[in-house]
């Protein structure tokens, strides 16, 4: 997805790739950088190794699940991208971004992604107001996780008012079209570990302790139970509004705060929800070579009425509603997931040299469960 642009006075390299690519598998930029600028071709390689402590972001050992061992790897992720820029007829500007992404890690499947980025603009920016179309096709590979395999393809307006001297202000509006290509379970990245028993009482444990004898939900004669079943490959479609405000607090410091709207259909009602994730960036060129970046953001998740999609139609209503009720399957329908992001970077002519810690915290529907997620990476950024 291409995104809002960061602040002219940004570097580049620096903001490309984000630890954010190692977070939830390869994800494209997040930032980019506007302003004017030469239309020479500019190709980009940038290159990194660190350690992700939960890259299939598993949940953490719980009641249901308390011998579950979480697997960090190592990990090494080199970018190659390409930008081009062409004027039409004095009258508007084209760039086309292409990037190949290659995520590998060492002690698990690998996964990769090519994105293609095109985005139209006038030739003459106004003086306070800037604006652009831009459209994006992504087509994401996952060895580890399968089911995460898609292709995204994304339309949408991007526009910047430069309040003053100290503040501009930047706005997006876009539609994204998913398509996923591996069939898979509801909440696909719990549901395929998750246990349910169920004594001879009646009563539904969650891998509690008890003397009677279970027998694993998964063994019952219930062909369409909903956290076993495999759903056809879904396609989803995402209504995303977002906006920016920059702060210029010094000229070696600049604040920005964004909201984001997430509004998103599935094939698959189940996993259909809406998304407000407010987030804070500050970047600090505290020396001439020297850079600190950190980002921070918050994202609340509301699922459509994920409970009645769970037990409607389904064998399992058999089971009388003091079962759901106590903690047959606890669904969160509404989940949140914190992140805190920092760098550090180095400047040496067109090289930049740079260190990232990832701190993210989610939570996912079913059994109230969770995960945590530690990402550290060293690398560098070469402008060839």
């Amino acid at each position: 997805m291409i995104f809002f642009r960061v602040l002219s006075n940004f570097r580049l390299c620096s903001i490309i790739i984000p630890s954010i690519f190692i977070a939830t598998g390869i994800s494209a930029p997040e930032w980019k950088v506007t302003g004017n600028r030469a239309f020479a071709t500019e190709l980009l390689f940038t290159s990194s190794v660190g350690y992700n402590s939960n890259p299939a972001l598993e949940s953490r050992p719980s009641v249901s699940q308390p011998d579950q061992d979480i697997k960090g790897s190592p990990f090494s992720i080199h970018t190659l991208s390409l930008e081009q820029g062409f004027t039409i007829a004095d009258k508007c500007t084209i760039d086309v971004s292409p990037s190949v992404t290659y995520l590998n890690l060492w002690e698990m499947p690998d996964n990769h992604q090519f994105n293609l980025g095109i985005s139209l603009s006038p030739a003459v920016s106004g003086k306070r107001f800037t604006s652009y179309l831009f459209t994006n096709a992504l087509l994401y590979r996952d060895s580890m996780i399968e089911p995460d395999e898609r292709d995204e393809f994304t339309l949408g307006a991007v526009g910047e008012i430069v309040l003053s001297g100290r503040y501009t202000l930047a706005f997006e509006h876009s539609w994204q079209r998913i398509s996923y290509l591996k069939d898979a379970p509801l909440f696909f990245h719990e549901a395929r570990n998750i246990q349910v028993n169920i004594g001879r009482n009646g009563n539904m444990n969650n891998g509690g302790n008890s003397d009677m004898n279970n027998i694993s939900l998964s063994d019952m004669d219930i062909s369409n139970q909903p956290l076993q079943e495999i759903y056809s490959a879904r396609d989803d479609l995402n209504m995303l509004l977002k906006t920016r405000l920059d702060i210029f607090l010094l000229p070696s410091l600049t604040a920005s705060a964004g909201l984001k709207y997430e509004y998103l259909v599935s094939s698959l009602d189940a996993e259909s929800f809406w998304q407000l994730t407010p987030n804070i960036k500050i970047v600090w060129d505290f020396a001439s070579q020297w850079q600190f970046l950190m980002d921070t953001q918050v994202e609340r998740r509301k699922y459509f009425n994920v409970n009645e999609q769970l037990w409607n139609d389904s064998a399992i209503s058999m089971l009388s509603a003091a079962y759901i009720n106590n903690n047959l399957l606890n669904i969160r329908d509404i989940n949140c997931t914190t992140s805190l992001d920092m760098r550090l970077v180095y400047f040496w002519n067109n090289i930049e040299i740079f260190t990232d810690f990832l701190i993210e915290h989610g939570e996912y529907p079913l059994n109230n469960e969770s995960y945590n997620q530690r990402v550290l990476q060293c690398g560098f950024s070469w402008a060839l």
